[in-house]
């Protein structure tokens, strides 16, 4: 597939800035074949020190997920309090919009397009058991389960809340976590280009 990723990664020297990395990525179509079903999904395995006592979460309104420790001590990592780490979407992937909309494109506002929002965000374990571990590698059958989370679904497809509860089907619990931050299928709607900018939040106190 003739797909270009540019990716550029800057720190600032500031004060309040010291524990933010910003990325930046830029996707560029350089076929002539329009991507349908297109999903893309920033991945982090933000292990804080002893990995077995991670929770991880988000907060929807500020497009936002993190990790943090179960507890207060960090068995031989840190001390207390033991740090967190966030990944925010500060600028979602630039989307075609409406006459009405603008997106931030390239460093000024751009009139009739968007930057578009997260769609879900997965949290699943490490060697944990169904519904949430880790896709399989090397088989096909994991490129689906992979598809699935990113369409924010269990690995076979199923949804995480139960329709007709809206309860959990499996509560979390302490352990080695991965996350997704998942942008849907409306990124096939432009097809030559797409940019993302994303920072990661370090904090120890």
């Amino acid at each position: 597939m003739p797909l270009e990723f540019q990716t550029t990664v800057w720190a600032l020297n500031s004060e309040g800035m010291e524990d933010v990395v910003f990325k930046k990525y830029k996707i560029i179509n350089k076929g002539n074949i329009s991507i349908e079903d297109m999903y893309l999904s920033y991945w982090a395995d933000p292990d804080l020190g002893n990995a077995g006592d991670d929770y991880a979460g988000c907060d929807t309104l500020l497009s936002l997920g993190y990790c943090y420790n179960g507890d207060e001590i960090d068995e031989n990592f840190y001390e207390s309090p033991p740090p967190a780490v966030g990944h925010l979407i500060v600028q979602g992937p630039v989307v075609d919009g409406n006459e009405n909309d603008s997106a931030f494109v390239s460093g000024e506002w751009v009139k009739g397009l968007s930057n578009l929002q997260p769609s879900a965000i997965i949290i699943y374990m490490n060697s944990d058991g169904f519904p949430y571990f880790d896709p399989r590698e090397g088989v096909y059958e994991g490129t689906l389960e992979m598809y699935n989370y990113m369409r924010g679904y269990q690995t076979d497809g199923s949804p995480l809340i139960d329709p007709n509860t809206g309860i959990e089907i499996c509560r979390s619990r302490r352990a080695g976590k991965r996350k997704r931050l998942v942008y849907g299928r409306r990124l096939a709607e432009r097809t030559e280009s797409l940019r993302c900018k994303i920072f990661n939040i370090n904090r120890t106190n």
